[in-house]
């Protein structure tokens, strides 16, 4: 096993500065941060960060938040929208409400069962998740709070996120 570090040119100062693998906040909508596996870098200018395949990371974070046993907490539903690269007024379109209704649910309001089930079933389509559509009737009548996530990498390089 070779003790050779990775380095990491800082664009701050120009330094060449020695990567390592850390948990790090990764900030999703608002307050709601997931806990990321990311390489990290100390310099003297200050410490940096360097998420790597941001895609796919959302995408497997994504798959988790629709998996989630309660209604999506309006955190998530923002994140969903976002992910799926929507305004409010082209997702309210898809889901049936409109804009503003969207927005609504965004800053707290209850978002019914079926609206709820519809978004979750456009992130399936969206990003081809396998999906137990059985799992949609086990679904909680309340919201709970966004989950709490943590992001890392598979052995084969791919993301994985458990709440």
């Amino acid at each position: 096993m070779s003790n050779v570090r990775k380095m990491h040119k800082c664009p701050d100062c120009g330094k060449s500065v020695p990567l390592r693998r850390a948990e790090v906040p990764f900030g999703l909508v608002g307050k709601w941060a997931a806990t990321v596996e990311a390489q990290v870098y100390d310099c003297a200018c200050g410490r940096g960060v360097i998420y790597e395949a941001l895609g796919p990371m959302l995408q497997a974070i994504a798959a988790t938040v629709i998996r989630k046993p309660s209604r999506l907490a309006p955190e998530e539903l923002r994140f969903l929208r976002q992910h799926l690269g929507l305004s409010a007024k082209e997702f309210g379109r898809l889901v049936g409400v409109t804009a503003s209704q969207v927005s609504r649910w965004e800053n707290g309001a209850p978002v019914g069962a079926a609206a709820d089930r519809l978004v979750r079933m456009i992130e399936v389509q969206h990003d081809n998740i396998q999906f137990d559509v059985q799992q949609l009737a086990e679904i909680g009548d309340t919201a709970g709070a966004p989950m709490r996530l943590r992001v890392g990498r598979n052995k084969d390089g791919s993301w994985k996120a458990a709440a």
